[in-house]
């Protein structure tokens, strides 16, 4: 391919524009680092970006395009953003009324008002409680917004369209990136408001609020920043959603375990040449700078007074702006790496992903296919829309969660063999413990992309036209819908395979029970069939592929332990004013024995609490205690529960609706 190189007056002006910005932002970065305060940075940076703004809106630089417009135009007619808006906030104030009720119903209050010093306690609580939720919604909602931008234009066929157009990459990635990430920021700041009433509770540090939301922005936008590379990179937006996800887990886990680990004698391994050369504990300690989950942990050890990682008693003062700017430094890197390579790769992926780049590829893979048979539809769904992918980076991804998982459970047992304790209690426990939590994980990531497949497998029809073809098939409705089903289960064949491999790892090795192995897989089948109903559901009845996903992954977290968030503040505030108001010991038993029940309910109904606790070994000691076995019905009674829903979800909406949608109630009536 032969690059043209434009010699007129509006190119030059673009590239001379463009590394003017580059530079003053280099600039920019060097002194925020080195000589301006926090506040000053904000300022600079805030004027930086309305510059910026001023200069695209105008035309001399064309840094977006007119497709972040028509992006920004259309989400903002859309009413059901503001609506998810509305529901942020309100679930934020409520919550924060509850923690203020909560604390002027305390006995030592004696009905007086609250003091200065007891409403700054309130306001902290709630600040800590604020940024926690903010973080989660960050990580949870920023791939399923922003994956899906460059793949849904593919998977939808339209990308060959802007590529025809005089528009640069740049533009299209930027304006694809900023309409997305704006709409997800309106969303973040929709808690301002609710946070706005803490200053008249005592306030919080205004240099710990900014910092706070600055590390929320800068996690947006590195987690955007890698959605965007996988949404170029990936043909299906089911794809880049998934990848996101386990991006995201493989370096959080890695790094949280590099970090716990980092007084291992094997991190203290030189990588270089030297006299002080950088060690691998080095690189665990760069590799955590942008994990959130150790920025928040170095944040509580300074407003604590701690000690930091070397060896120093820190303060707030001193340590924050040192935490954020190693953040900043991580973030912003993986973004310009990221953003870059996708800007300078996405057409070549466009044309490698097109009909006419891949006909050798599907000529090979069509010798690998069994027959059509007698169920054409099911062997569309197994072999066509189901079948597995192996890149380089779904096998990057994979060895990264292999050893995540079957090689912790491999290095327990070589650490048993080589210490000569195999088989012994110690042994049986920790890998009865390594499948709690390694099995857990897997069974829930699994489910999780599970209900994504199957939160787009109905619209990518739409979108890709093919679903008034399919309707016209002599096959009935029903048929069809379960032919979704089956093949959305099989889907998961080489999780199955990895699952299977950790079951089996943990019953040779006596840290499972004979008898949980059944328990596990026919609990982990329920929710697999419930998930991938609920992703059905919502892909009939949303327009596109990245809503869809996004409603069926907010409803997967609900559903997998979303719930103990708003049941602990709103239930367990209930129940602490019923035991105040209770006048005798009998009474506070009685709400006492409430509330424990409460909780067991709930948690039968978390498919994590159900698949952690039925992973038993053979120790005997659990059920020896009453508890443990009354949570034991109680999870047996949450499957039953499953087991009613997806019945109702089947029967009462699943079904009826897609007989509707396919037109097919005249036909299997008459």
């Amino acid at each position: 391919m032969r690059l043209m190189w434009s010699n007129t007056w509006e190119s030059w002006r673009d590239r001379l524009l463009g590394a003017a910005f580059l530079m003053i932002a280099l600039a920019l970065l060097y002194a925020s680092a080195r000589w301006l305060a926090f506040w000053q940075v904000a300022v600079v940076w805030a004027v930086y970006v309305l510059i910026l703004a001023f200069v695209s809106r105008q035309g001399w630089f064309k840094l977006f395009g007119p497709v972040l417009f028509y992006d920004m135009v259309r989400t903002a007619r859309r009413s059901r953003y503001s609506i998810i808006r509305i529901i942020y906030g309100s679930f934020l104030f409520v919550t924060l009324c509850y923690m203020v009720l909560m604390l002027a119903l305390q006995p030592h209050l004696n009905g007086r008002p609250m003091l200065g010093r007891e409403q700054a306690v309130v306001a902290e609580v709630f600040f800590a409680f604020f940024m926690i939720v903010q973080v989660i919604v960050v990580v949870m909602l920023t791939p399923a917004y922003v994956a899906g931008a460059i793949a849904d234009e593919k998977d939808r066929k339209t990308l060959e369209f802007l590529l025809a157009t005089d528009l640069e990459n740049r533009e299209i990635i930027f304006s694809k990136l900023l309409s997305r990430l704006g709409n997800l920021t309106l969303l973040l700041l929709t808690g301002l408001p609710i946070l706005s009433i803490l200053q008249l509770m005592g306030g919080v540090d205004p240099e710990l609020m900014l910092s706070g939301f600055a590390g929320i922005g800068l996690t947006m936008l590195g987690i955007a920043s890698v959605s965007i590379f996988f949404s170029t990179l990936l043909k299906k937006p089911r794809d880049a959603i998934s990848m996101t996800y386990l991006f995201l887990l493989a370096y959080g886990t890695t790094a949280s375990l590099g970090l716990a680990f980092s007084s291992s004698p094997l991190l203290q391994t030189p990588i270089w040449f030297g006299d002080d050369p950088p060690t691998l504990r080095d690189v665990v300690f760069v590799a955590n700078t942008g994990n959130p989950i150790n920025a928040i942990a170095e944040v509580v050890t300074a407003m604590n007074n701690g000690v930091n990682r070397a060896g120093v008693r820190s303060n707030l003062a001193a340590e924050l702006p040192g935490i954020l700017s190693r953040y900043a430094w991580f973030h912003l890197g993986l973004c310009a790496g990221c953003i870059t390579w996708s800007i300078l790769r996405v057409r070549a992926i466009a044309l490698k992903q097109s009909p006419a780049g891949t006909t050798q590829s599907a000529r090979f893979l069509d010798q690998l296919r069994p027959g059509v048979g007698p169920f054409p539809m099911l062997w569309k769904e197994c072999f066509i829309e189901g079948r597995t992918k192996f890149t380089w980076y779904s096998l990057v991804a994979g060895l990264i969660i292999l050893g995540l998982t079957l090689g912790i459970g491999g290095w327990i047992i070589f650490d048993a063999v080589d210490r000569d304790r195999l088989f012994t209690r110690r042994f049986c426990e920790d890998m009865n413990w390594w499948f709690r939590i390694a099995g857990t994980a897997g069974g829930c990531l699994m489910l999780l992309m599970l209900s994504v497949r199957a939160a787009t497998s109905i619209t990518s029809e739409r979108e890709k036209d093919t679903f008034d073809a399919l309707i016209t098939s002599p096959m009935s409705a029903d048929g069809m819908l379960l032919a979704k089903v089956f093949g959305n289960l099989t889907s998961m064949r080489p999780a199955w395979f990895w699952f299977a491999a950790m079951l089996l790892m943990a019953l040779c090795s006596a840290g499972l029970h004979p008898l949980a192995v059944p328990i596990i897989l026919v609990a982990w089948f329920i929710y697999a069939i419930f998930a991938t109903m609920l992703g059905l559901l919502f892909s009939m009845s949303c327009q596109s592929s990245i809503w869809s996903s996004l409603f069926t992954v907010l409803t997967m977290l609900f559903l997998g332990g979303g719930h103990w968030l708003i049941t602990s503040c709103f239930c367990m505030p209930v129940f602490g004013l019923m035991m105040m108001a209770a006048r005798n010991a009998r009474m506070e038993r009685v709400v006492g024995e409430a509330g424990k029940y409460w909780s067991m309910f709930q948690g039968g109904l978390t498919p994590p609490a159900v698949l952690g606790f039925c992973s038993f070994g053979w120790d005997e000691r659990m059920f020896r205690e009453r508890e443990a076995w009354e949570f034991f019905g109680f999870c047996m009674l949450g499957l039953v529960l499953w087991i009613f829903m997806s019945g109702i979800l089947w029967f009462g909406l699943l079904a009826p609706k897609f007989r509707h949608l396919a037109r097919r109630i005249e036909l299997e009536y008459d």
